[in-house]
């Protein structure tokens, strides 16, 4: 009937648009789906992540949405300036994998690419050592055709304290490793001495 087929095309059209936050060890192609070298069973929904203080937290933005749509990007926290926010564009090599980054300011106001690419982007997370310990409501915000599409969070700021960085540093993987492969370095020098600090790139 008339009324089913406007029940069913109300309900697809917010469906083709979506707003989802991924892990920074999950990098995102251009499609809006994960890269196969980062694919996972399932995805970990990044919904209450616990974060340091004196540190960073880091995480993927992905906006899907049809080609040519016109959005604006927003970002939101309770309480105010709990934590400091900074956003990148992802840039995609020949290949898919994201290894750039451009900075951008919000809001930011912009469309999907007509070959409807998603909007694929960094958000650093900065927790001061002097920060509160507590909970925090932090909200990237898109308002897209005539609606609002909202990411909520709940940051856990802990006591911990992330120390000074020290002259360490970690060999870079190739893009086409898993993305935590840099991780492995430090940790293996953290477990084993600091003369085993090169990681093994994943297969």
């Amino acid at each position: 009937t008339l009324a089913t087929a406007l029940l069913l095309a109300s309900a697809a059209s917010p469906a083709a648009q979506s707003l989802k936050v991924y892990s920074e060890f999950q990098r995102i192609g251009p499609d809006g789906a994960v890269i196969a070298a980062d694919r996972q069973e399932r995805s970990r929904e990044i919904l209450s992540p616990v974060v340091a203080r004196n540190a960073y937290a880091s995480y993927h933005v992905v906006l899907s949405a049809p080609a040519g749509a016109t959005f604006t990007l927003h970002f939101a926290q309770n309480p105010d300036h709990a934590v400091r926010a900074t956003f990148y564009r992802e840039i995609h090599d020949a290949e898919g994998v994201p290894d750039r980054l451009e900075r951008i300011e919000l809001p930011l106001e912009s469309k999907i690419d007509e070959g409807g690419r998603s909007l694929v982007l960094w958000m650093d997370l900065w927790v001061d050592a002097a920060a509160s310990v507590r909970r925090v409501r932090v909200e990237p915000q898109v308002w897209i055709g005539d609606r609002w599409i909202i990411y909520p969070m709940e940051v856990r700021v802990f006591p911990n304290i992330v120390p000074e960085a020290g002259k360490d540093d970690a060999e870079l993987p190739p893009p086409s490793a898993p993305a935590d492969t840099f991780a492995l370095g430090p940790l293996r020098a953290m477990l084993c001495g600091p003369g085993e600090r090169t990681a093994t790139p994943g297969p």
